[in-house]
């Protein structure tokens, strides 16, 4: 199934007693008690924006696609207001998640825990690594933004999506 938006990308079922806010702190710079609260927010925020994906099921074959629906039809929001378009080749479905929020969100924090273990030789410098600014994090005060003011804001998926590009060479 492609995907569209950071609550989607496949990962594997986490499990969720294997999130260590400790750990998530030793390695990324965070207090621990933001890392405790963390999960909580960012399951906030995909609970939020799951409404606004829809479907495209392939009429004969091909791969579904899961998108927001503004991006079927300029200013729409949720699949109700996708009611009369037509889209050649395509029917257009409610999107049902096979996981929770809870879950996509532990599953992200894991996988940012993981890249952090795969790409730097300790805790202490992949937490130096989260202080560097960055201009692909965008901009925060006079200058660019930091991965750890990224996570701090609750949007893990955007340092993953970052490390993966850099690892596999398409930054």
């Amino acid at each position: 199934m492609s995907v569209a938006g950071e609550y989607l990308l496949p990962m594997t079922s986490p499990d969720v007693a294997s999130f260590d806010p400790e750990r998530l702190a030793r390695w990324t710079g965070l207090r621990v008690e933001r890392c405790r609260a963390l999960p909580a927010e960012i399951a906030a925020r995909i609970e939020r924006k799951r409404p606004e994906l829809v479907r495209l099921v392939p009429e004969l074959a091909g791969e579904v696609l899961v998108v927001k629906a503004g991006a079927v039809r300029e200013g729409a929001v949720k699949l109700e207001d996708l009611h009369g378009v037509s889209l050649p080749g395509y029917r257009i479905e409610t999107f049902t998640p096979d996981d929770t929020a809870e879950d996509r969100a532990h599953g992200q924090l894991l996988t940012l825990l993981a890249l952090l273990g795969e790409s730097f030789s300790s805790p202490e410098a992949a937490a130096a690594w989260m202080l560097t600014p960055n201009e692909a994090f965008g901009a925060e005060g006079d200058g660019p933004a930091t991965p750890l003011s990224v996570l701090e804001a609750a949007h893990p998926k955007h340092i993953i999506n970052w490390m993966h590009g850099w690892a596999d060479g398409t930054l």
